[in-house]
């Protein structure tokens, strides 16, 4: 009983440490701020797999140990143009080539970034992301996210 106590102890402060973040970042709307990778991933709510992944096998890799959330956004879902070549599905989703990123970290991260109230500033640019993403999508006939999750790592 102690354990299940001490459990929902954890995920109740958990979530309040989330929702103070992004309280904070909406208040504050700034997207260049560089955080300590692990600040930033535990304050956006990401599960411990993917915030190892995204921080050993991503970021520090490439040598940054502070990231601003633009950085994660653009790992995530980088800024496109629309005009992407067809077959390179790599250049389009980055997260997909990490170490021990896959369909269920991927989707978790971004069902996090969605959920979260992180402020207009950031709203506007990750909508504006994910249209374009949608859009090429729709070009290449692939409707669902498991279509592209399948061709990703068919490629």
């Amino acid at each position: 009983i102690d354990q299940a106590i001490k459990k929902a102890e954890a995920e109740t402060k958990r979530a309040r440490d989330v929702a103070a973040f992004a309280s904070e970042f909406a208040a504050t709307s700034r997207m260049n701020q560089h955080w300590p990778c692990e600040q930033l991933f535990a304050g956006l709510g990401f599960d411990a797999r993917s915030r190892r992944a995204m921080t050993e096998y991503y970021f520090e890799y490439r040598g940054k140990r502070e990231i601003s959330m633009r950085d994660l956004m653009d790992a995530l879902i980088p800024r496109l143009t629309g005009r992407e070549k067809e077959g390179d599905l790599y250049a389009v989703l980055p997260a997909y080539m990490i170490r021990n990123i896959g369909k269920y970290s991927y989707t978790h991260m971004i069902t996090q970034l969605n959920r979260l109230d992180l402020g207009l500033v950031f709203r506007l640019e990750w909508e504006e992301r994910k249209a374009i993403l949608r859009a090429l999508f729709a070009r290449r006939g692939l409707d669902t996210m498991a279509a592209v999750l399948a061709e990703v790592r068919a490629s």
